[in-house]
């Protein structure tokens, strides 16, 4: 019978042979002893009873263990222990009573530098601290200040307290929010052919919502390969962009499409408002049309030039021009009426009307009625400039 409080302390090495997750126990056999401990609880660097509070973690069945048989309690787990190896060979999973014979000791008791208890631990710097998984996923606080978290060497996030930056590495990012989605993706091609020949299409999105409550967004911006030509897309559409795929569903009152060789094509579904308060220089090395299906109005409170290389033609059901001051037209020649003219034109030149003015017809015998006056209905002008 065993006497509380009288019984010596016994710490043993051991190896869990089963872990209890929903109890948080673990079941032990001793290395020497061979002795089977049941239901021993884990130790902690810190725990408390209230609300799961602590830093802690699961074990995992084959980690080696300090095991401590308290006089006055039941046995518990004390720490976490490995057994040693030699550099490029994994260390033995019987335990280090089956492979120390092998290993000679220096003189000062110390064991040969070959050997080591890294267990597969990266090279940490003095000072820094790790919380790691054999998987990979890793939480390392470097000593300096930076913080290292991560699943992968290509998916990990840094802290770094030079100029407070935040770095990112991914393959893939997300940013899932309730008001809108942030993402950068790799679509991967054929995995089967070496990444240096592989062609991964790489596209960044943007989508927010308008109200939290919406169920698709209403703001789009695609960056990157957007489909097969499109390089660059933005859209408008009220709640109506499905936030899983960013296709615009209905409804889109603003879209802007850019290509790969630089086209851009921009659809508006309201009014266009654009104030520049500096200057404006417009240049088009190509053709050039603009198609209004209503009214235009031009407003010049300056001067207003136009210079054409080429004919310049206007086309219109009526013209009317009001000119408060002169107008003047320097034109080798000017051709009124034109082909088709109800009624031909003559230009009225300073002779001609000096000509009618003061010309005299004598009539033979007596005048049967008076002038007829000259028919102005359907009075119409051409006028061809530079022909």
């Amino acid at each position: 019978m065993i006497q509380r409080g009288v019984n010596p302390v016994v710490i043993e090495d051991g190896r869990i042979i089963n872990v209890d997750m929903v109890h948080w126990t673990v079941d032990v056999r001793t290395t020497h002893s061979q002795r089977q401990l049941l239901d021993m609880q884990v130790g902690a660097p810190y725990l408390h009873f209230a609300a799961g509070e602590g830093i802690y973690a699961m074990p995992e069945v084959g980690a080696k263990v300090k095991t401590c048989s308290p006089s006055d309690s039941p046995p518990f787990i004390l720490c976490f222990i490995t057994t040693f190896e030699r550099e490029g060979q994994p260390a033995s999973d019987e335990g280090e009573a089956t492979t120390r014979p092998t290993v000679e000791t220096s003189e000062n008791g110390d064991a040969p530098s070959e050997v080591t208890y890294r267990a597969g631990r990266p090279k940490l710097q003095q000072g820094d601290i790790m919380l790691r998984c054999r998987d990979g996923n890793q939480i390392w606080l470097h000593r300096g200040g930076v913080i290292e978290i991560g699943a992968t060497w290509i998916a990990k996030r840094f802290y770094i307290p030079l100029l407070n930056t935040i770095r990112d590495v991914a393959e893939n990012w997300e940013a899932l929010t309730v008001a809108g989605d942030m993402t950068w993706h790799i679509e991967r091609s054929d995995s089967s052919q070496p990444s240096e020949s592989r062609q991964d299409e790489a596209t960044f999105t943007l989508m927010a919502k308008n109200l939290a409550q919406d169920q698709y967004a209403t703001v789009l911006v695609r960056a990157g390969h957007v489909d097969d030509t499109k390089r660059f897309r933005i859209a408008v559409a009220p709640n109506a962009i499905d936030t899983r795929t960013g296709d615009v569903r209905s409804g889109a009152v603003y879209t802007m499409d850019v290509d790969e060789e630089g086209s851009l094509d921009v659809t508006v579904e309201k009014d266009v408002t654009i104030n520049i308060n500096g200057d404006l220089d417009q240049t088009v090395n190509g053709n050039a049309q603009l198609t209004y299906n209503s009214d235009l109005t031009e407003t010049v409170s300056g001067n207003h030039e136009e210079t054409i290389s080429g004919r310049h033609r206007l086309e219109a059901a009526s013209s009317e021009e009001r000119i408060s001051g002169s107008k003047t037209i320097t034109s080798p020649m000017i051709k009124l009426g034109g082909t088709g003219a109800a009624t031909p034109l003559v230009m009225a030149t300073v002779p001609l009307i000096q000509f009618l003015g003061y010309h005299t017809h004598v009539v033979v015998g007596s005048a049967t009625q008076g002038p007829i006056p000259p028919v102005l209905a359907g009075f119409k002008t051409t006028k061809v400039s530079g022909e």
